[in-house]
């Protein structure tokens, strides 16, 4: 993680927990089926997924996702 945000000159500390939200939040986003993310995050269950997309609201969540993607220079 550590070599990623690196890579990406995201000098914030964001957790891999973090980094899953907004990437699978990201995906939704984006349209992405329910499914394929579940499958992106090796969730056996749906459900799951669902679960883990709804845990955090959606404030925080565009907070999250906008300190990433302001601070990448590839999004």
């Amino acid at each position: 993680m550590k070599e990623m945000m690196a890579i990406l000159k995201i000098s914030k500390h964001i957790t891999f927990y973090t980094a899953r939200h907004t990437f699978s939040t990201f995906l939704k986003f984006e349209n992405i089926p329910i499914d394929a993310i579940s499958e992106m995050l090796g969730h056996t269950d749906i459900r799951t997924t669902q679960a883990y997309l709804n845990k955090l609201p959606n404030k925080k969540l565009d907070k999250i996702i906008d300190d990433v993607f302001e601070n990448s220079k590839y999004f």
